[in-house]
């Protein structure tokens, strides 16, 4: 009686490890309207997190958002620890640690945040060196603003887009990076949208995709992701997505 109770639980234990590697856990920006963000209650949502769960849902595999600062999100997929990134520009760093799907947006421009009576007249990237400007820690560019970072500006990291403008408002900084859309919306929640200027960084538009970490068991539905992933690009799915959550970002 005693063999048959222990291999009960063994069994048991088993179904629950079972059931366990089957929940992909996944994370993206926090503060990236309206690829991704944070609501109120603290859950992930937006075009990235929605298309994680459409895709995810159809291949019968469970999905748990895990929320965390932009930083330790991409560190956990270089760790192992988060199988999937949803909404993440590409570098070469990264694709050292991630296998990339097929991009999903491909409309995010960045922009260069100033006080109105200081707006840059952005030529080219020369116009930002000898000042100091504010980004997210963690956030990454595409190479070409990247590699320009890295080499010839002075760069003011921190954890939250508001602490960047209140800088900028303080005149601690001179500008701050960011994407287009999630610039708009940020200034307009918190009420400066017609307080500061906003220019195109002279850079190529850059590509949002979906990233597995290398470590991830679930890399190999790679190939199923990005069939689903043009469907919903040939069909306006995504397209629809994008344009619902934006609405919601302003909203939210």
């Amino acid at each position: 009686m005693k063999l048959l109770l222990l291999a009960a639980v063994l069994l048991i234990g088993l179904s629950t490890d079972t059931h366990a590697q089957k929940r992909l856990k996944y994370s993206s920006h926090p503060t990236e309207a309206p690829i991704s963000w944070a609501n109120e209650e603290g859950n992930l949502i937006g075009v990235g997190p929605k298309l994680v769960e459409l895709i995810f849902d159809e291949l019968g595999i469970t999905t748990e958002p895990v929320l965390l600062p932009w930083k330790r999100a991409v560190s956990g997929a270089y760790q192992g620890s988060i199988d999937l990134i949803n909404s993440i520009y590409f570098t070469e760093e990264r694709a050292d640690y991630l296998v990339y799907c097929d991009p999903y947006y491909s409309e995010d421009r960045i922009v260069i945040i100033t006080n109105k009576e200081n707006q840059l007249p952005l030529i080219t990237l020369n116009e930002l060196t000898g000042l100091t400007g504010g980004s997210i820690i963690g956030d990454s560019w595409g190479v070409e603003l990247d590699s320009f970072i890295a080499n010839k500006l002075d760069i003011d990291k921190v954890k939250y887009f508001e602490q960047n403008i209140g800088k900028l408002l303080a005149g601690r900084i001179d500008y701050v990076i960011a994407s287009e859309f999630n610039a708009k919306i940020q200034l307009a929640k918190l009420g400066y949208k017609d307080q500061f200027s906003l220019s195109f960084a002279p850079v190529k538009t850059e590509k949002v995709y979906m990233a597995f970490s290398k470590h991830s068991p679930f890399v190999k539905y790679l190939p199923q992701v990005n069939r689903k992933l043009q469907e919903m690009k040939d069909s306006g799915e995504i397209k629809q997505l994008e344009e619902y959550y934006l609405i919601k970002a302003y909203q939210d």
